[in-house]
């Protein structure tokens, strides 16, 4: 039986975060330089 738990969203939050958003805040906070 599968189980989805917060540890699992708490990580793949984070992988969103890093990947995505971390980055791309990044390359905003350079430009406007």
């Amino acid at each position: 039986m599968w189980k989805f738990t917060c540890n699992d969203l708490f990580v793949n939050t984070g992988n969103i975060l890093l990947n995505c958003c971390i980055p791309l805040y990044v390359v905003i906070l350079l430009n406007e330089h």
